[in-house]
């Protein structure tokens, strides 16, 4: 006999944040209208051709997600934080030059 092979679900890279809001009822006599609000409730946003996406995600979905958006930051790293790497590969080559000469 064989045994059967569970495997975890394969996590994809996911652009974005994720974001947990609270939100109020409208109703008068519910405990949001005295600042007490329901939730949270979790969304995935993100940008596509230039407009902004947002997608609900339950409960049970929060840490695949979140292991998505960190493979995400992993891969795909911000400009900003690249840029200033490579500043600073200059400024090092430079000082090894004048080192140099």
């Amino acid at each position: 006999m064989s045994k059967k092979c569970r495997s975890l679900p394969k996590i994809e890279p996911l652009p974005g944040s994720l974001q947990a809001d609270l939100k109020t009822c409208g109703k008068p006599t519910c405990r949001c209208a005295r600042g007490e609000l329901h939730g949270p409730y979790w969304s995935h946003r993100w940008r596509e051709s230039g407009r902004q996406r947002r997608r609900y995600i339950r409960p049970s979905d929060v840490e695949q997600v979140r292991a998505g958006l960190a493979d995400w930051r992993r891969l795909n790293p911000p400009t900003r934080s690249t840029r200033e790497l490579l500043a600073e590969l200059r400024r090092l080559f430079r000082q090894l030059d004048a080192l140099a000469v």
